[in-house]
């Protein structure tokens, strides 16, 4: 059975589809990244998403070091290995290369596919040969993916998981008071989330750790009703490390001026962005190398408003 991987044009079957959602093995070889994820709270979360206007988009695909020349050779030999129709419009690797590079010095890298994005995979990957040799004397192919610290890094902040806001707000959402401005705290403090991406081949690790730090606030009354209608909050960093918020003496508090209707509600969301930057190696606090688009956790709290003309701030 082939084991056909990239490829355009007239693709044998398995590879005219897209890789399968959900697993990262297409054609039975699993990609050897690993992920290590870290976050306060430890549990929960939603999938780490760029902020609304943000041009960004994880890696498609990506190169990754595999197999020694005899590894592959022997890989082969049970398997009839092929590059599909892309690239080199060239079937069998053993016929473009009989000798499989047993001697030089290199690696073969299988190309890898990202089964975790929602646009597809797009033509430039399927484009390109399944398997290649590299090394002294074996440059990669122009443009070709080949996995290194920033491919890492994008792939580790497409597994980064947000908390929403933990708001506490004064009055209490379901005691929300006319004329009354809504005060807005932490019900915790919030930590650094950061996942590092790695792999290892042959005793060489290969890692980069993409850092998210919640930065600001944003809230937004969910109604023309309220005077002002949204207010935005820079994070107070602790001495401990936690970032929190308390609006109690902000210029800017949300004021509802109408009471709601009975049995209705109106929705105050909060977002939530973080500053999102990589470094290589395998911890969050490395010099950092690059940033990358801001992220956003969102939350929604249900408010009820009255007419009442003494409250309890509780």
């Amino acid at each position: 059975m082939p084991a056909v991987a990239g490829g355009g044009g007239q693709r044998a079957d398995s590879a005219n589809k897209a890789p399968p959602q959900g697993e990262d093995k297409p054609d039975g070889i699993a990609s050897r990244v690993q992920f290590s994820v870290h976050r306060t709270p430890s549990s929960g979360g939603a999938a780490m998403t760029p902020v609304q206007g943000a041009d960004w988009e994880p890696p498609a695909c990506w190169y990754e070091p595999r197999y020694s020349p005899e590894e592959f050779s022997a890989y082969a030999t049970k398997v009839d290995v092929r590059h599909g129709e892309g690239a080199n419009g060239q079937g069998g690797v053993r016929a473009r290369y009989p000798d499989m590079h047993i001697g030089d010095k290199g690696e073969w890298y299988v190309m890898r596919y990202n089964t975790g994005t929602t646009s597809g995979t797009p033509e430039e990957c399927l484009d390109q040969d399944g398997f290649v040799f590299i090394g002294p004397g074996h440059p990669a192919p122009a443009d070709a993916p080949v996995l290194d610290a920033e491919i890492l890094a994008g792939l580790a902040y497409q597994r980064a998981r947000l908390p929403a806001p933990p708001l506490t707000l004064s009055p209490k959402a379901g005691r929300q008071v006319v004329n009354l401005a809504t005060h807005v705290r932490f019900a915790r403090t919030l930590g650094r989330v950061w996942v590092t991406a790695a792999i290892d081949r042959a005793g060489r690790e290969l890692a980069a750790t993409t850092v998210a730090e919640p930065v600001r606030l944003r809230l937004a009354a969910g109604t023309t009703d309220a005077d002002p209608a949204s207010c935005t909050y820079d994070l107070v960093k602790g001495a401990g490390g936690g970032y929190s918020v308390n609006t109690e003496d902000a210029e800017c508090n949300i004021v509802y001026r109408r009471a709601t209707a009975e049995g209705t509600q109106h929705t105050l969301r909060a977002a939530l962005t973080w500053r999102v930057f990589w470094s290589e190696g395998p911890g969050p606090d490395g010099t950092p190398r690059h940033a990358m688009p801001e992220g956003e956790s969102v939350g929604d709290v249900a408010v009820t408003v009255k007419e009442i003309q003494a409250v309890n701030r509780d």
